[in-house]
C-alpha cells in the first residue's frame, strides 16, 4: 500500500497537464431560434440611451447598475408591460422551437433509416458503342457469387 502512495505521489508531482478538464457547451444549432429577451433586458435595451444621456459621464458598469434600481424601484404597473411582452414572445419561441425540434427529428430519423441503393461498380464499358450485355452485371456477382453458382449447379 505504501508503494502505491508513493508512486502515486511521484506520479502526480510529474504530471504537467490539466486537474480538471474543461467541460464545453454544445454548440447551439445555428438555424435554431433565438430565446427572448427578458423583461428586464427588454427594459435594458429601452432606457440604456435615456440614463445614458442623463450621466453622459458614466461607465457601462454604472449604467448598467443604475437601470437595475430603476427596475428595482418601478412599480409593477410599469412592470406589466415588459413581462407581458416578454410572456407573448416566449409562447412563441416554445412554438417555434417545438417545430424545429420536430423538423430536426424528422432530418436525424430520415438520415439513420435512408436506405440508399448502393451503387455496385459497372462491368459496362463507359462507351454505349462497346456495349457487350453478355458481360453485365447480375445482382448475384458481388458478394456470395461462388456460393450461389454452387447452389444453382447442384439443383439442376
Amino acid at each position: 500500500m505504501f508503494r502505491s502512495r508513493f508512486r502515486y505521489s511521484q506520479e502526480k508531482a510529474a504530471y504537467k497537464g490539466p486537474w480538471n478538464i474543461p467541460k464545453r457547451r454544445a454548440k447551439k444549432h445555428p438555424l435554431a431560434p433565438r430565446r427572448p429577451m427578458s423583461a428586464f433586458l427588454k427594459f435594458s435595451k429601452t432606457n440604456r440611451a435615456l440614463v445614458r444621456n442623463e450621466n453622459p459621464n458614466v461607465t457601462n458598469t454604472d449604467v448598467s447598475r443604475l437601470l437595475g434600481e430603476r427596475w428595482r424601484n418601478m412599480s409593477e404597473e410599469e412592470k406589466r408591460q415588459y413581462r407581458d411582452t416578454e410572456r407573448a414572445e416566449r409562447e412563441d419561441y416554445k412554438q417555434k422551437m417545438a417545430r424545429f425540434k420536430a423538423q430536426q427529428a424528422r432530418l436525424d430519423a430520415s438520415s439513420r433509416t435512408h436506405h440508399s441503393v448502393i451503387s455496385l461498380p459497372s462491368m459496362t464499358p463507359h462507351h454505349p458503342e462497346e456495349t457487350d450485355r453478355s458481360q453485365e452485371a447480375r445482382p448475384y456477382e458481388f458478394g456470395i457469387a461462388q456460393e450461389v453458382q454452387e447452389y444453382e449447379n447442384n439443383s439442376k
